[in-house]
């Protein structure tokens, strides 16, 4: 007998419940139903004071310091943030699974070692770590939101998962994604939808929104997302903190589950999702010095360089692409930046055109699908499982079509070709890195994020792309331009659906670029910018 597609979903949303513990259950508290959630964990009661500090003060380097200054154990972070985290889940739907005894059960024996030998075993020693669905953890599931993929379980960690359990974390949370995973959202037939701590109006970002929601809640310090369109750096700008794309083959991708393997057109990364800049260059170097390519042949033999960046960095600064003018939020996002860069004898500010940037996502949107979604459409038809709004947004992009091997190898020329013009394009500016937004405005509203281009064509041409927070959207300053008039439809949607009350309390972040496999450089100048925000 066939089972119902809503019966696989209720199952699995089912056991789920069951790994958060009642005591760790919400009560009706005061700011339950506001849209804004981010003071509930300080309200709900229970969070003990200690618990509240430890969750809310420190980045992932601050609480490896606190392990190794005798401060705290990470039995302690552990529960701490499985507290968190069950919070975050009751009000914004972005935990698939807690994983509080395996949590407890790794952090006693981390204590136990640094107790009795006096060394850690890594620069993340105890440091709690959550890590998006899709990513296996070997004896769990790993659905990338497919409902035909629930009974499918993970015979070994992925090797990202591998890598950072040596560097010492501790993997205490696993986060949703949507279905089929591409989308700029969170939404999927297996768990629902993700929403927004800041708006619940809004959405989380994805495909790393679960991620997304739980950092912005501040229940997890580091967690590890994949990107092949964005799915890092949405939910990074939308809740407000640090995510990194890492240029493709420094870490390993093996373990992430999907459609299909073997699709090189567009590559995916795994990546961090961090509180602190600095906590993504510790989460790189963590990885790197694991030597991830003596475990997986495909990854770039490139140890985490010392960065080597000039006293005087020239930032290319792109505030438009040509295509959709960034809402006022952004607007205003850039000014802040500029405004420091401009004060500061350390940076040459240089203005950067775009660089066919309408034809980038006609091109990576064909990439996606070199079956034209044949592999997705097979899985969702093996138990009737109906296409996400979002999902068939991209899936029926006017690109999209089943290509033969010559269309591939076509297809795949101009994928390079562009990448060497955009090259070229850049030298011509002789700038370091680029400064742009990280999206058309803030959080979008559900079901209305559907331009990724500001994000993608980084994917396109695999260059490192960091994602830091500026501001939150002010309805007084961030008024619209009644004046303006749209330069397509693409821009006319961003422009019409744009009112500044709809987007209260949600951050704002931009995008720094930097060249391809010298990740190294574009942290060290984050971090280096950052300090003087």
């Amino acid at each position: 007998m066939t089972i119902e597609w809503q019966t696989i979903s209720a199952q699995y949303c089912a056991k789920r419940d069951s790994t958060i513990p009642e005591s760790m259950k919400l009560k009706s508290v005061a700011g339950m139903d506001a849209l804004n959630v981010t003071n509930v964990p300080k309200t709900c009661g229970l969070l003990t004071p200690r618990e509240l500090e430890l969750t809310e003060k420190y980045d992932a380097t601050g609480l490896a310091d606190l392990i190794k200054q005798h401060k705290t154990t990470s039995k302690e972070l552990v529960v701490a943030f499985c507290k968190r985290a069950a919070i975050a889940q009751q009000l914004l739907n972005c935990v698939t699974e807690l994983l509080l005894d395996e949590a407890l059960e790794q952090a006693t024996k981390l204590d136990e070692h640094y107790a009795t030998t006096g060394e850690l075993v890594g620069p993340l020693h105890g440091v709690p770590i959550s890590v998006k669905e899709h990513i296996s953890l070997k004896g769990h599931t790993a659905t990338a939101s497919f409902l035909a993929k629930v009974d499918v379980v993970a015979e070994e960690d992925a090797d990202i998962v591998h890598t950072i359990r040596k560097a010492g974390g501790v993997f205490f949370c696993r986060t949703t994604q949507p279905q089929s995973l591409m989308q700029l959202e969170t939404s999927s037939r297996l768990t629902g939808t993700t929403v927004n701590p800041f708006n619940r109006k809004l959405t989380a970002g994805g495909s790393s929104g679960g991620e997304g929601a739980l950092l912005g809640i501040r229940a997890s310090v580091m967690g590890i997302g994949s990107d092949i369109g964005g799915s890092i750096r949405s939910p990074a700008a939308n809740n407000g903190f640090y995510g990194f794309r890492p240029s493709t083959l420094r870490l390993s991708r093996k373990g992430c589950q999907g459609a299909v393997k073997g699709q090189e057109s567009i590559l995916g990364v795994v990546g961090p999702l961090t509180q602190s800049a600095r906590d993504l260059n510790l989460f790189m170097k963590a990885c790197m010095e694991e030597k991830p390519w003596l475990e997986d042949a495909s990854v770039v033999p490139l140890p985490w360089r010392t960065p080597n960046l000039p006293a005087k960095i020239k930032i290319g600064v792109m505030r438009n692409d040509g295509v959709v003018t960034p809402q006022p939020p952004l607007q205003r996002a850039f000014d802040i930046v500029l405004d420091k860069l401009r004060n500061s004898s350390d940076y040459e500010l240089i203005d950067v055109e775009p660089y066919k940037h309408k034809y980038s996502w006609d091109l990576i949107s064909e990439l996606y699908w070199l079956d034209g979604g044949k592999a997705n459409y097979d899985l969702f038809a093996k138990v009737g499982e109906p296409l996400e709004p979002m999902t068939e947004w991209i899936m029926k992009q006017p690109t999209v079509k089943d290509h033969d091997v010559a269309g591939v190898w076509k297809l795949v020329a101009e994928r390079d070709e562009y990448r060497n013009q955009y090259i070229k394009h850049l030298q011509t500016y002789g700038v370091d890195f680029l400064l742009c937004p990280a999206g058309p405005g803030p959080a979008p509203k559900l079901g209305e994020a559907k331009y990724w281009t500001y994000t993608s064509v980084w994917n396109l041409l695999d260059l490192p792309s960091a994602v830091f927070p500026v501001t939150k959207v002010d309805t007084t300053l961030d008024v619209k331009d009644e004046s303006y008039k749209p330069m397509n439809d693409d821009d006319a949607f961003q422009y019409h659906t744009y009112k500044p009350e709809d987007y209260k309390d949600a951050p704002v972040g931009l995008q720094l670029v930097g060249a391809r496999w010298e990740d190294e450089n574009l942290l060290a100048a984050l971090e280096r910018l950052v300090k003087i925000l």
